[in-house]
């Protein structure tokens, strides 16, 4: 039943989009900025520093394709993408905790945002090359973030309904041996 009923969860086709991750809090002046690759699959988010980005400056308009959507359950569908994640030389990497559960946004204009979710350890602020990109990524982590709320309601559900059986066949037993 249970695996029956995590079929039923239909996660989007994931993306992988070329950003900035912006700095947050105090030190935030003292930061500098790279352009990274930030992807959404299955409810998780992680980023890192490409290699075929390394020494391009964010302002770089010879990027010809900053973002590509691909399928989880098809790994093939980045092959060609010049901007894989799978690509061993990435460095940095990095991941929201908890995925995007309860993912909360911010926008900075139409080309910058700040994420929050539920169990990440702070808010995440990325910038786009250009409004597209960002429009794509906010509507694919909210489509992973209802997913993950499915998965997560489910989840509670059923330790909830573990806890109670445990708890009716103890004090069951503890009856019938008191008498």
């Amino acid at each position: 039943m249970a695996a029956a009923e995590e079929e039923a969860i239909v996660w989007p086709d994931c993306l992988t989009v070329v950003g900035v991750q912006k700095p947050t809090g105090l030190f935030s002046f003292f930061s500098s900025e790279q352009l990274m690759i930030f992807s959404v699959s299955g409810g998780q988010l992680q980023y890192s520093v490409h290699p075929a980005l390394a020494g391009k400056e964010i302002t770089n308009n010879e990027l010809e394709v900053t973002s590509h959507e691909w399928k989880l359950k098809d790994l093939t569908t980045l092959d060609g993408f010049a901007y894989d994640p799978r690509n061993p030389g990435c460095t940095g990497h990095a991941s929201v905790k908890g995925g995007v559960l309860e993912a909360k946004f911010q926008m900075h204009g139409d080309k910058e945002l700040t994420l929050t979710t539920k169990l990440g350890e702070g808010p995440l602020r990325i910038g786009f090359l250009n409004s597209k990109d960002c429009e794509a990524f906010k509507a694919v982590v909210e489509a992973n973030a209802v997913c993950c709320a499915t998965k997560f309601n489910r989840q509670m559900n059923k330790a909830v309904a573990e806890k109670a059986g445990s708890v009716g066949s103890s004090s069951s037993s503890s009856s019938t041996s008191s008498s």
